[in-house]
């Protein structure tokens, strides 16, 4: 058009109501749009990350990404791999496993270098009235996830957090605080609505 506009109806033709009625109805199904990425690399990328979804939007910028996923396809149901290094802020992080989309199976090798916990607190329900002000964590385990009924959490691995400072939500006081606190073995287990099953060692 002359205005800048793209009229798709005028592209196709305007065809008499009747012929094209009758051309549908002839017409084979239309089958499904198939697409495959066999590989998708990353060198030095960015993402910024949104999620309205929490009680609190959260927004993440992640960094220098590098590392690749293969098996990308339309299909949902089939595994993808991973292995992706990144940084959030000051932080770092390295995954490496599979991912199936629906229904949602996990299966991943998680390694976090001072990664601060203060900017994924929505994720997290804290049970006290406190705030993370601050916590680095340095971290190197397996994840676990399985959507099912009922669905399946686990982690194992070790954990050491440094220079965690959690407030006070009401007067902004300190809450506690610790220069590192190493905790050496972590196994988590949830497994629906089963109670938490957590060792440290």
């Amino acid at each position: 058009e002359r205005d800048g506009r793209i009229d798709l109806a005028s592209l196709i033709g305007n065809e008499p109501a009747a012929k094209t009625a009758a051309a549908t109805k002839s017409a084979k199904p239309v089958q499904p749009w198939k697409w495959s990425i066999a590989r998708l690399a990353f060198d030095d990328a960015g993402a910024t990350i949104e999620d309205r979804a929490t009680a609190k939007p959260s927004r993440i910028a992640v960094e220098s990404i590098k590392g690749d996923i293969t098996g990308l396809s339309e299909d949902m149901k089939q595994p993808l791999k991973l292995a992706l290094s990144g940084a959030i802020d000051h932080g770092g992080f390295e995954v490496d496993g599979s991912v199936r989309p629906v229904p949602l199976d996990v299966e991943l090798r998680l390694k976090t270098r001072e990664l601060d916990l203060a900017g994924l607190t929505a994720y997290a329900d804290v049970p006290l009235n406190v705030r993370v002000a601050s916590a680095l964590l340095t971290s190197d385990g397996t994840l676990r996830y399985v959507e099912a009924q009922p669905a399946k959490t686990a982690y194992r691995g070790r954990v050491t957090l440094a220079r965690a400072r959690v407030l006070d939500k009401l007067s902004g006081d300190d809450f506690a605080s610790f220069r590192t606190l190493n905790i050496g073995a972590v196994d988590y287990l949830q497994n629906g609505a089963a109670p938490m099953q957590l060792k440290l060692g």
